[in-house]
């Protein structure tokens, strides 16, 4: 490898780059080189300091102490990301702390033969005393270090393996969660908790030659080598048949799996045959080619297809009777198996003739064809994304231009689903506003997607791995609302009812899309606005209606509002705002309203705006401003306050903003949302976290005080209306306009419970002892 690259590497220990511009050219390299910028120039001395340390015999005097080696154990525990030490580095390294380690026993030795000196006099104890209390707080300050460092090293590890075995990605959070409740190890549990992946099958097979393929459904797992095949049940992880195989010394090509998982194909250099996978007997007749074959075998509706030469054959396994295509692209059969599309190309079959493609669909069709299971879909991708049309009309029924390049196509039994993988596996929905469903990266290539129900089965190397899909209902709700104690309320388009709570409501009927709800802090009361027209309040146990007001509304239907608080029912038109009592309904008193960005009614049950000219809060009954001027740097497009109003969330384009709003600090960084707009978002009561909704379907959750985002960003499946956190700030919830609500836990406690429970067991002696090396084993879970 050194000798082939040698333009650009040298070939002698150590290896370096010799071209300045190979970090430029490869996108890999400068990705890796920008995320460890800072961590290079530690590596770096650590690098130099080992390096003397070798050449003048190993000394203690030219190891690291003190923070210098604390810096550097930290960032090679913690922060070292793609940087691997040598071993020259490591054992510099594990040299200063063994001498730090002897040089803090020779400090303990001494202090306690002072101890046993000072015990004749009554002061000389006392100051034996102090001076234990005080190595005793130095060694659990110790102690709490290496645990944190231990908790940040583990929270590492989950990372790098949840790609792979998700569930000993969970087991190591757990471990860091109960070392230290660091922040890497809060956000490792987070992302643990709501990972889609929730199970990996590992082929124990092994060994040159050996070759894999996943069945459609995702459930079965067959591994093929050069004389066996093996058949798994992926989901109980268990072998449940296999056979043997006799290839004459033809040596394996390639396999491959109908789409029902009966039928085995295996390609030979001299053709290819296939298998029953139930009872292993050879099935229909065996296709022979005259030139050895270097490539591939497919099954593709009912018929296989096989790279022969400088073209493709169609192979009817049946019958034996093989159509020869002039193309080398990849190529799908129609379920019906009249004709095969390669591109936007098509033959008929089986004669082989050419027909009239798909002009003006995917003219720069090149991607993998594939077709929905029933045959009347089509999908094609191209440069610019792929597109999905009726076979038939070859009308052009969606598309997604994000399509991933070089991703292949694969439809849900029922049509409905549309997943493809690259760097990333992605899933659509063919008739959603909001199409992308799922979108997770993977770290290894991945061979095989299969669909089947709630789960997304992926084929990487010897490993499947299980994603659980988050299929929320349609959008039927005009409005949704949710309470911190966890109380819902819910109108469906057109309905004559609310309900809250499980409670229904008797409302009488109105337009679509025209009801907007209110509900009290407690979740005893709702209000309900019908547009530009009437509120009314209701009580949620008996149904009662307890307010019934008219107020007089702005022209534009989003500047209107109604919201419960403890003094009664506020409602805002174009020039007032107005009080109304509850129960009661009678009207209690108007403030005017000013131009504001946004207004909220504090937990204390002031009125409170956001004035546009000043930016600055103003007590709307009394029109006084306070706090100090926000730095916006342009008119956002939302505000949300926290419950005191101490706190201010404010949305530009494509990033958020934190400002504490006595002083007109902004709290942290920006919180970057991508190219989405938000739907709601919220402080939790302590106005330590704050949470919002996308319109892409996702929630992401952020630290306050340093503006950094705990966890990934969390997958909804539905277009979250109503977030909320528990009264203790301990679990973060949203509810869409399917009216199904996903609940996340946010501390560490709560957290190590649910990753627990979807872990389902506990390290092994072996697993902690490969990543806790020196540490006495205990049960993360």
């Amino acid at each position: 490898m050194l000798e082939a690259f040698r333009y650009v590497v040298s070939g002698d220990d150590p290896v370096r780059l010799l071209r300045p511009a190979l970090p430029m050219a490869w996108p890999r390299l400068r990705l890796w080189i920008s995320a460890n910028r800072e961590g290079l120039a530690v590596h770096r001395r650590i690098s130099s300091a080992a390096g003397r340390w070798q050449e003048h015999g190993r000394r203690d005097a030219d190891l690291f102490h003190g923070s210098t080696l604390d810096a550097a154990l930290r960032w090679a525990a913690a922060d070292r990301r793609n940087i691997t030490l040598t071993p020259a580095e490591r054992d510099f390294l594990e040299a200063g702390a063994a001498l730090t380690r002897r040089r803090q026993r020779r400090t303990r030795l001494m202090a306690g033969a002072l101890a046993v000196l000072l015990v004749v006099a009554v002061v000389a104890g006392l100051l034996a005393v102090r001076q234990s209390a005080t190595l005793a707080e130095q060694g659990a300050t110790l102690a709490g270090q290496r645990d944190a460092a231990d908790s940040a090293r583990l929270a590492a590890a989950a990372e790098t393996v949840r790609g792979r075995d998700p569930v000993l990605g969970m087991l190591l959070s757990a471990a860091a969660g109960r070392l230290s409740p660091t922040a890497e190890a809060r956000s490792s549990l987070l992302a643990s908790a709501v990972d889609p992946a929730e199970a990996a099958f590992h082929d124990p097979g092994t060994g040159p030659g050996v070759l894999r393929a996943l069945s459609a459904d995702g459930r079965t797992l067959v591994s093929v080598s050069p004389d066996q095949v093996r058949i798994w049940d992926v989901g109980a992880g268990r072998r449940t048949g296999g056979f043997a195989l006799d290839l004459a010394g033809r040596g394996l090509r390639g396999i491959a799996l109908s789409a029902d998982g009966k039928l085995l194909a295996v390609l030979d250099r001299r053709g290819a045959g296939v298998w029953e996978t139930a009872t292993g007997r050879p099935a229909g007749r065996r296709l022979a080619v005259s030139a050895e074959v270097e490539g591939g075998v497919a099954f593709s509706a009912d018929r296989l297809l096989v790279t022969e030469g400088q073209g493709l054959t169609v192979w009817d396994w049946r019958t034996g009777r093989r159509t020869a295509l002039a193309t080398m692209e990849a190529t799908a059969v129609h379920p019906g198996a009249d004709y095969a599309v390669s591109g936007a190309r098509r033959w008929a079959l089986p004669s082989g003739r050419e027909e009239r493609g798909f002009p003006g669909v995917c003219a720069d069709c090149a991607g993998v064809p594939a077709f929905s299971p029933d045959g009347r879909l089509l999908a094609l991708a191209g440069h610019d994304g792929l597109t999905v049309f009726d076979a038939r009309t070859r009308k052009e029924v969606t598309a997604f231009p994000d399509w991933e390049t070089g991703a292949r196509p694969v439809f849900s039994p029922d049509g409905r689903l549309l997943a493809g993988s690259g760097d990333r596996v992605r899933v659509y929905r063919l008739d959603a506003d909001e199409p992308l469903l799922l979108d997770r990266p993977v770290s290894d290539p991945v061979d095989t997607v299969a669909l089947a129900g709630e789960r997304l089965r992926y084929l990487s190397e010897d490993t499947v791995v299980t994603l659980r899909l988050n299929l929320a209902g349609e959008d039927r709700m005009d409005d949704v609302r949710l309470t911190s104690g966890g109380t819902l309320a819910t109108h469906e388009v057109g309905a004559d009812r609310v309900v809250v709570g499980g409670h229904p409501l008797r409302i009488g009927r109105s337009d679509p899309y025209d009801v907007e709800l209110s509900l009290a802090a407690d979740g005893r009361r709702t209000a309900v606005r019908r547009g530009t027209g009437s509120v009314d309040v209701y009580d949620v146990a008996t149904g009662r209606r307890l307010a019934h007001v008219r107020p007089r509304w702005a022209g534009a239907f989003e500047e209107n509002a109604a919201r419960l608080s403890p003094a009664g029912l506020w409602t805002a038109g174009e020039d007032a705002f107005t009080l109304w009592r509850v129960p009661g309904g009678e009207r209690v008193t108007q403030v005017a309203r000013p131009a504001l960005l946004g207004w909220t009614v504090t937990a204390g049950g002031r009125l409170v705006g956001l004035d546009a000219g000043r930016l600055r809060l103003v007590d709307l009954r009394t029109g006084q401003p306070f706090g100090a001027r926000l730095p916006f740097p342009a008119e956002p497009g939302a505000v949300w306050f926290s419950g005191d109003a101490r706190q201010v969330a404010a949305e530009f384009t494509g990033k958020i903003g934190l400002w504490d709003t006595s002083t007109g600090r902004q709290l942290g960084g920006w919180l970057r949302m991508g190219a989405f707009a938000s739907w709601d978002g919220r402080f939790s009561a302590d106005g330590r976290l704050f949470a919002f909704a996308s319109q892409d379907k996702t929630l992401s959750l952020w630290d306050v005080a340093t503006g950094e985002r705990i966890g990934p960003v969390i997958g909804l499946g539905d277009s979250a209306r109503s977030v909320v956190f528990s009264p203790d700030g301990g679990e973060v919830s949203a509810v869409g306009r399917a009216g199904r609500v996903t609940r996340v836990p946010t501390a560490v406690g709560p957290l190590l419970k649910a990753v627990c429970a979807r872990a389902g067991r506990s390290l092994t002696a072996a697993e902690w002892a490969r990543h806790l090396p020196g540490r006495p084993y205990r049960k993360g879970c």
